[in-house]
């Protein structure tokens, strides 16, 4: 064969080859490879689909272990950006506001854009997978402990009464209830923070890490950056229908850290905080939301503040139909959520440094002279209060400090009126894959947690703890020290062919002046002075429609809850008064009466009967309560339990409790002298708390029912016991 002849067929072959290479990314995408498990110790696959890198590792033991890479992420009143440039815009003047009240400094380092990769499945050979036990619906299964009835909410373990889902670490179980046995395992490049299960479908909630920088380039000349550190959300919706070989049926991967998830019937609700670094907002540059590797639509990031430092990106999951969507809204950090079946509530303790920095800049306006104070109002007749301030700051800066102490005295005893400790509610209406801001409501004071906000009869309950933080300006001088040039003389040698001679050159003394520096600053100065209030608005205008204020000075709210039309308050300092308040009228909220005992309360559950439970501590014993509240007005603590020297994580987290209102047993874990862990189960007799048991299981998280058998899962194993007897039957130990 000639050498034409062979370059002719290296050529065939080169766009054969190419062809393949091009087309192979579509070809995973059109149908993804559905495999069989295998049998022990040959490498197990999950179908999966080709946005998800993924590992497949071996397990030594007969149960398979799928290894799934979370794909690192490397390429009311609110305006919808149209284009990065607005966005652009809007993040740089909020650099200026970050830049002057919260300044820091964090280096980017190097930067690389990585490949996006699929690695497809590995085609296996077949075979009969063994059969999970498919035992009928059962009529007694624990759910978790949720705050409103029909909205779900994540968990590390979960159960549908066939299989029980356990999280820990970087895996997740699947384990058999009936068979007792594990069926998979997935492990994870991330740590799972919690699940959802609806019926065979898990919904896996995975946080990762970026851990180098990357820059991808954008439309029009624009490009992001993703910082080291970033963190990502991933959710990975799996079917586990067949326990032994899960399969991966949609993975959404969205920057920003995990704040809380729920899930209302079909659909998952996501929201994540993803803090915005000012360091990498440049004239092109800007950080942005990255959903699946990309950015995410210009018109679906919606600018809410005016001070914001976050993306508040919230994905919506249809598990049923397999779709979703991802809104992003430019505003406050979120602290927590609370959510009913229509309206997501986002919570924000915040402090208004642009109100703050505005009456600093309109209070010295009033006190400095013209000459002085003209440049500063221009800039601030141009609504740039920011720079107003940054101006106001240096001018003062290079001022005499004796009259610079005088205006800064003068603009404190101004700023001593404001309030500047305030949470800030933002209201999303939701629909199907579609939500939008109804609007945001503010109250003075924090919210605890998210039982401090209810909604009930279209009225929202808001319960907060004020303590009156001050904006303060601190100023301070620094005295200069005159520099003296003693200094009378100084030698010069001079070399040339010929050799070297010394020169003395004559130097007077000088003594050079400098100016005195003075620093000034802002500062937020809290107090212990605290009192309780409660809010009332109109869930659908926003309205504020009552209050009740002061309650309980000097003290916080440990614990609230709303049952019925009654908001039932634990404060605390010395002893624990428990408030019930009506709100039955939202106009006019009062208090109908009070309990004070020792101790405190910081989780509240309403019990059948007109009954509360009460978890809490006294000194160092876990204390549990049961009150008859049948009369707000005289309300009674009719039974309690002290456990010596314990805690327990339901004091943090209210899942991590079970209850059983059938058969009025409560299951709480425990740490006993901070170190063993158990489980507490409680029996509510006649209107008594009875202790009756204490099961030890090193490591014990939960306590789940299904039917007559009682499950207590730990990280190493799971064991069953007789639901009555509590008679041990079998340990399922949990491969590590």
């Amino acid at each position: 064969m000639n050498s034409i002849g062979k370059q002719l067929i290296l050529i065939v072959l080169a766009l054969t080859l190419g062809l393949v290479l091009v087309l192979t990314p579509y070809l995973l995408i059109s149908k993804p490879i559905s495999t069989t498990i295998p049998s022990p110790m040959v490498t197990p696959t999950i179908t999966t689909q080709p946005i998800i890198h993924e590992v497949v590792t071996v397990s030594t033991s007969t149960v398979p272990t799928i290894r799934i890479e979370t794909q690192n992420i490397f390429r009311a009143n609110y305006t919808t950006t149209k284009d990065f440039k607005t966005l652009l815009n809007f993040l740089l003047n909020a650099k200026t506001i970050n830049n002057v009240i919260q300044p820091y400094y964090r280096a980017l380092g190097a930067t690389l854009l990585p490949v996006m990769m699929v690695i497809p499945t590995t085609l296996l050979a077949e075979y009969t997978a063994l059969k999970v036990s498919t035992s009928p619906v059962y009529q007694r299964v624990s759910e978790t402990n949720v705050q409103v009835v029909g909205v779900d909410e994540p968990d590390i373990v979960k159960t549908n009464g066939r299989i029980i889902v356990f999280a820990s670490g970087s895996k997740i179980y699947v384990v058999d209830a009936k068979g007792r046995e594990v069926l998979s395992v997935l492990d994870f490049s991330g740590e799972v923070r919690g699940v959802i299960l609806r019926n065979n479908t898990l919904i896996a909630l995975i946080c990762s890490y970026v851990v180098r920088p990357i820059i991808i380039d954008i439309a029009a000349s624009f490009k992001t950056v993703i910082a080291s550190g970033t963190a990502n959300t991933s959710i990975i919706v799996i079917d586990l229908a067949n326990g032994r070989n899960p399969k991966v049926l949609l993975n959404v991967v969205l920057t920003g850290d995990l704040v809380d998830a729920r899930r209302v019937d079909s659909r998952v609700y996501v929201v994540v905080n993803q803090g915005i670094d000012f360091n990498i907002i440049g004239n092109n540059t800007l950080p942005l939301p990255i959903v699946n590797g990309e950015p995410l639509n210009p018109e679906k990031i919606h600018i809410v503040d005016k001070t914001a430092s976050n993306y508040i990106n919230i994905a919506i999951i249809d598990i049923d139909n397999l779709k979703f969507n991802v809104e992003s809204f430019v505003m406050s950090g979120s602290s927590r959520i609370y959510m009913t079946p229509s309206r997501l509530y986002i919570i924000s303790n915040e402090i208004p440094y642009n109100e703050i920095l505005k009456r600093i800049v309109e209070k010295a306006l009033q006190i400095l002279p013209t000459n002085i104070s003209n440049n500063i109002y221009k800039i601030y007749t141009a609504d740039d209060i920011a720079e107003a301030y940054r101006v106001l700051i240096d001018t003062l800066s290079k001022l005499d400090s004796s009259y610079v102490k005088d205006v800064v005295n003068d603009i404190n005893k101004d700023l001593s009126y404001l309030s500047v400790e305030i949470v800030k509610v933002y209201v999303f209406d939701i629909e199907k894959l579609s939500i939008s801001l109804r609007g945001s409501i503010e109250a003075p004071g924090k919210l605890l947690d998210q039982f401090a906000i209810e909604e009930i009869n279209n009225v929202i309950v808001l319960a907060t703890t004020y303590s009156k933080s001050i904006p303060k300006l601190l100023i301070e001088t620094i005295e200069a020290i005159p520099r003296i040039l003693d200094i009378s003389e100084v030698e010069i040698k001079i070399c040339n062919t010929t050799g070297c001679y010394i020169k003395t050159l004559k130097i007077p003394k000088e003594t050079k002046e400098v100016q005195n520096i003075t620093y000034i600053a802002l500062q937020i100065t809290s107090s212990d002075d605290t009192q309780n209030n409660v809010y009332l608005f109109n869930a659908s205008t926003l309205q504020l429609l009552g209050k009740l204020e002061g309650l309980a000075k000097g003290e916080r709210i440990y614990a609230a809850r709303v049952v019925k039309n009654i908001l039932f308050l634990v404060t605390f300092r010395q002893v624990d008064p428990l408030f019930a308040i009506d709100i039955s009228n939202p106009s006019n909220p009062r208090v109908l009466g009070f309990l004070k005992i020792p101790g405190f309360s910081e989780y509240l559950h309403p019990l059948p009967n007109d009954k509360l439970l009460g978890i809490g501590l006294e000194n160092s014993d876990l204390k549990i309560s049961l009150f008859d509240v049948s009369n707000p007005i005289d309300m009674k603590e009719s039974s309690k339990i002290y456990i010596k020297n314990s805690n327990s994580e339901v004091l943090q987290n209210h899942r991590a409790i079970t209850i059983d209102i059938e058969f009025k047993r409560v299951f709480i874990p425990l740490t006993i002298a901070w170190s063993r862990n158990s489980i507490a189960i409680i029996e509510i007799k006649n209107n008594t708390l009875a202790l009756n048991n204490v099961v030890f299981h090193e490591g014990a998280r939960r306590a789940i029912y299904i039917d007559q058998e009682l499950f207590i899962v730990s990280p190493k194993s799971i064991k069953v016991y007789n639901y009555w007897t509590l008679e041990e039957l079998y340990e399922i130990p949990l491969p590590q």
